[in-house]
């Protein structure tokens, strides 16, 4: 957390503008969707976000194959059960 409370304004006014734009963002969309609307509505709502100004450097990152499967079970007082997959 040092690095983080030592940072200035201007630092992470500098990291948004650099890493929170259009080519550096994810839009997942699933279920039944009527796909001519859906890309529609993509590019009246996310066309006019301008691009970046610097490119971001993409680091290619090789994961090894998985062996086995891996399963984790977490305990808590919910109200609603859920699935999470990834």
């Amino acid at each position: 957390m040092e690095h983080l409370d030592a940072a200035t304004l201007d630092e992470f006014i500098s990291f948004y503008h650099k890493f929170y734009v259009p080519e550096n963002a994810i839009l997942s969309i699933a279920g039944d969707i009527d796909v001519p609307a859906t890309k529609k509505l993509i590019k009246a709502y996310f066309g006019p976000i301008p691009r970046g100004k610097e490119k971001i450097a993409q680091i290619n990152i090789v994961e090894p194959p998985l062996a086995a499967e891996i399963r984790d079970t977490i305990l808590d007082d919910v109200q609603l059960p859920g699935v999470m997959m990834a």
